[in-house]
């Protein structure tokens, strides 16, 4: 895993619209934006669960080390 995380987009100028008035859906530059962001979250959450992971392991390790 990398390590450092990618840097987010910048968020879209404020004129533009966040839903499409033609439409009535999200505009796609938010919805660009909104998808990075939740990739950047998601990634940010494996690398806690790696952590996570690594510590469970050391624990397991410490607690059969102190088990008589």
């Amino acid at each position: 895993m990398p390590s450092a995380l990618k840097q987010l987009p910048p968020i879209p100028q404020p004129s533009q619209a966040l839903v499409n008035p033609r439409t009535g859906v999200l505009d796609t530059t938010w919805y660009i934006y909104f998808k990075r962001v939740d990739d950047h979250i998601r990634e940010i959450e494996a690398r806690l669960d790696a952590i996570d992971d690594n510590y469970t392991a050391l624990d397991a390790r410490v607690t059969d080390l102190e088990t008589p």
